[in-house]
């Protein structure tokens, strides 16, 4: 009943409810407290259910039924992916995202997938009409999904939840160990109707589901090989910051909860410890850059942001355009300050003696305006909060390409900002098509 209140708290607001979301935010990670909600009412059931387990008949599932299930619901987000990319009629790449331009602007991406958020909101939007809820509930994005697609999903998703996050758990022959594969199982399937099957909520649920099916190694050491293993793919792939420290250390303690039946490190505990420690290191080496350039993921440009306290701005573009491997060089001054985003070839090294120079993002933008001059659309983007400066705007027919360089930690992060720039600006855009060093993003 504690947990039910809690959820019940969560939903009011209250100032208790951010104390539970930071709590739960390295396992879960959500913008919002939706998935707090649904994770407490889950524990909260399931508290209630658990002393009366030995009176519900419970169905034998195979283990090969549940690792299919698992497998399922783990692909059907980047499956769902790459449907919403053919539907909204652009070439997937690798690391593309669809958003939304909308009052609340709605992500999906192959590394932060909601695509079965999507179905989701179609199904809640089919029966109540369009939810006027805090939580975002995937409905602009459920017009780029065939319809036919979220009730088989759901169903799927609902089948699964069933399964590992009950029938599994309480036919399992320890009370921790029942209550900690429900947390996994209702955490991979919430992994999997909001992030797809690298975010938070899915590497933890599976690698505490693995852990308990791995008998040679001790579980703590297998789940954190599995997170480890999977936190280096990720960031490899998309580079993307490290999985959160508090994420191992929650992955680490439910695992311990379940009972270990070796007592001495094997080949397997090394391997595991291993994969941990590379998913911790890989950003960090020298081969994670020449890994990700052999792969096709890496840019060949770098861009800077060199700020300087006192200087005219002409001269400051000219003393930049002439170091060796500058390609483009865009000046703002603000309140006597200027502001310079450089384009370099990849590797040069940018040193500006009385300057402070630190690496941003580069970003390659075609808008397809409808509405809107070219001055207006680079005062627009110039104006949006994290955008160093715009490097240069060419027209190709209705399509703006725009090149510009960013301080954000991911590019959906600029979204708010520059739908409210372009509305103020007067610009009126159908899609935003845009992609980075590692990843192509679709916006429309």
């Amino acid at each position: 009943m504690c947990f039910t209140l809690a959820a019940v708290v969560l939903i009011s607001d209250s100032e208790i409810k951010w104390r539970i979301h930071d709590a739960l935010y390295p396992m879960i990670l959500g913008s919002t407290e939706a998935k707090d909600v649904m994770l407490l009412l889950h524990l909260g059931l399931l508290f209630l259910v658990l002393p009366y387990r030995s009176r519900i008949p419970l169905p034998k599932i195979d283990t090969w039924v549940t690792y299919a299930l698992m497998a399922a619901i783990l692909a059907v987000p980047p499956a769902l992916q790459l449907l919403m990319i053919y539907e909204a009629g652009f070439n997937p790449g690798l690391g593309t995202c669809i958003v939304t331009l909308t009052e609340r602007p709605e992500t999906s991406s192959f590394y932060h997938c909601h695509a079965v958020k999507a179905c989701l909101g179609a199904l809640i939007s089919a029966i109540f009409g369009e939810p006027k809820i805090e939580f975002h509930c995937g409905v602009p994005l459920s017009f780029v999904l065939p319809p036919w697609v979220p009730l088989p999903v759901l169903a799927l998703l609902a089948i699964a939840y069933v399964v590992l996050a009950w029938i599994v758990p309480l036919r399992a022959d320890r009370t921790e160990k029942a209550i900690v594969l429900s947390i996994a199982g209702s955490l991979l399937c919430l992994g999997c109707l909001d992030g797809g099957p690298l975010a938070n909520p899915s590497v933890v649920g599976l690698s505490i589901l693995l852990a308990s099916r791995i008998r040679t190694v001790a579980p703590p050491i297998a789940s954190l090989g599995v997170l480890g293993g999977l936190d280096a793919f990720r960031q490899v792939l998309f580079y993307l910051p490290a999985y959160h420290t508090l994420t191992y250390l929650w992955t680490a303690f439910l695992s311990s909860l379940l009972p270990s039946t070796v007592d001495r490190i094997t080949r397997r505990s090394t391997l595991a410890v291993s994969l941990c420690l590379l998913g911790m290191l890989v950003p960090h080496l020298p081969v994670a850059e020449p890994l990700r350039s052999t792969l096709g993921l890496a840019s060949e440009h770098d861009y800077y942001r060199v700020d300087v306290s006192n200087g005219d701005p002409a001269e400051v573009r000219a003393e930049l355009s002439r170091i060796p491997g500058v390609e483009a060089v865009s000046i703002r001054v603000t309140d006597g300050r200027v502001t310079a985003c450089v384009k370099t070839k990849r590797g040069v090294k940018l040193q500006v003696p009385k300057a402070r120079v630190r690496k941003i993002r580069g970003y390659i933008l075609e808008l397809r305006v409808l509405y809107g001059s070219p001055r207006d659309l680079t005062e627009a983007l110039k104006s949006t909060d994290g955008v160093v400066g715009v490097l240069g705007v060419k027209k190709m027919g209705s399509v703006y390409r725009v090149e510009l360089g960013a301080e954000v930690d991911r590019e959906v992060n600029l979204v708010p900002s520059m739908v409210k720039q372009l509305r103020r600006h007067g610009v009126v855009v159908s899609r935003i098509v845009t992609f980075t060093d590692v990843a192509r993003c679709i916006w429309g």
